[in-house]
């Protein structure tokens, strides 16, 4: 993770994969390897090993997050919204960023009545997303 930090994707990409060798159903690895994908911007790599994540552990809610937010940045948002919706159906500290997205999306869709009622259940955390405001 100090490599991603550091901005060497591609080495922490190849360290990774080695990790992946002993161990190619860890999903603590997969989704790293997600991850770092989706800061390089490459979102389709990501998914895939988001969607790779999930297959292997559907509850592993670092991995849904990172696929309802890199279906997000794709524009997908009748993708994403199924994602945040079991986010925000799940445990609390994943329920206010699912609203804050779930409410981006509904304002984008026109539907701000909904938009409104999702963002006022994100809190302090709707003034972290200029998005949002």
């Amino acid at each position: 993770m100090n490599l991603v930090r550091q901005e060497h994707f591609d080495e922490a990409l190849r360290a990774f994969q080695q990790g992946l060798q002993a161990d190619s159903r860890n999903v603590t690895l997969l989704d790293a390897i997600g991850a770092t994908f989706s800061v390089k911007g490459d979102f389709e790599q990501a998914e895939r090993y988001f969607l790779e994540t999930l297959q292997l552990d559907p509850e592993f809610v670092p991995a849904r997050k990172n696929l309802a937010i890199t279906y997000f940045n794709l524009g997908q948002y009748g993708l994403a919204a199924p994602e945040f919706q079991k986010l925000a159906a799940g445990p609390s500290d994943s329920q206010r960023m699912a609203n804050l997205f779930l409410g981006i999306i509904a304002e984008r869709g026109a539907d701000y009545a909904r938009s409104a009622e999702l963002f006022a259940k994100c809190s302090s955390l709707l003034d972290q997303y200029p998005q949002a405001l």
